[in-house]
């Protein structure tokens, strides 16, 4: 499911019931978290998950899936922006776009190098 860009508290609460619907459950390894800071008001953070998609289950580093950024622009103690960078194909099934993840191209069940 590629969602798109969700403004203001209505649709940020429809893109994580329509995410959130797709999840039977996911568990964030927040001891490896990568804080970046670039000032008083911007940030991101980089992490990895895993879990079980409605489509499979995923693994970073075992799958494609499960690597994401996620930045962040604060103002008066307030979060302004967040952009959610993912990639919400956890079962590898985009394979019209990603050739390499069917069988004929790399195999998605196995880590990469």
């Amino acid at each position: 499911m590629k969602w798109g860009l969700a403004t203001g508290k209505k649709q940020i609460g429809q893109l994580f019931t329509d995410f959130g619907g797709l999840i039977k459950h996911i568990l964030h390894d927040y001891a490896a978290f990568n804080w970046i800071m670039t000032g008083t008001d911007t940030f991101a953070v980089e992490g990895t998950s895993a879990g079980q998609h409605m489509d499979g289950s995923w693994r970073a580093g075992v799958t494609h899936a499960g690597r994401w950024c996620d930045v962040f622009e604060i103002r008066d103690f307030l979060i302004q922006r967040c952009f959610i960078y993912l990639d919400p194909d956890y079962a590898g099934l985009d394979t019209a776009r990603y050739p390499w993840l069917s069988a004929g191209g790399r195999d998605a069940s196995k880590p990469m190098g």
